[in-house]
């Protein structure tokens, strides 16, 4: 019984999270309209960004399951759309199925692109909001307020040790290195799949 509770409570943690940090972008639009004073939303934003961070951790444990064969059916029905063009092509078939074939290739590889877009932006502007707050120094700071030096330093710890990762079941990061690797990898099972083709 506890094995059907736990990706409901998941989901609500999930459903949770996303309607904090829905508050939260409302009260970062209310910050970027008025001036910052003293640094006075720095609170907020370390609470934003430690939310966006159990956000990311909550999607990879609700959908890393399904990100892994979404990626791997994605991988193998190219793969094999690319070795079905190629035996067209060699059997001298009708263009019309060579290119139908290849067709049916396209929304396979847009959502992989989709997918490891989304996940690199996130993470990447995760890491721009890290190096913006490490490059505040004390030159920045007016006076000597030791607190507000203090609550820029737990940002910046908490920004080194909670930095948000999407994944798929901890197998590989979800960012466009993942396509770099997928290419290769299609690009070699298929030479090894021509080559099997030409031995017989």
């Amino acid at each position: 019984m506890s094995i059907l509770k736990k990706p409901q409570a998941t989901r609500t943690n999930l459903v949770s999270i996303i309607g904090h940090l829905e508050e939260d972008n409302r009260n970062v639009l209310r910050i970027q309209n008025r001036k910052l004073k003293n640094f006075d939303q720095i609170p907020i934003l370390r609470d934003l960004f430690g939310k966006l961070w159990d956000a990311s951790k909550l999607i990879n444990a609700c959908f890393g399951t399904s990100l892994l064969v979404c990626i791997g059916n994605d991988f193998g029905t190219v793969t094999l759309n690319g070795y079905w063009m190629y035996l067209n092509f060699k059997k001298s078939e009708s263009a019309a199925v060579t290119c139908s074939i290849g067709l049916w290739s396209i929304p396979h590889l847009v959502c992989l692109l989709l997918i490891a877009g989304f996940c690199y932006l996130t993470v990447f502007r995760a890491n721009e909001t890290a190096l913006i707050i490490h490059k505040i120094d004390n030159n920045t700071i007016h006076g000597h307020n030791i607190g507000l030096r203090t609550r820029i330093q737990q940002f910046s710890i908490q920004m080194l040790h909670q930095k948000p990762a999407f994944n798929a079941c901890g197998f590989f990061d979800i960012n466009f290195t993942l396509l770099y690797m997928i290419i290769g990898a299609i690009t070699t099972h298929l030479i090894i799949l021509i080559q099997f083709q030409n031995m017989n």
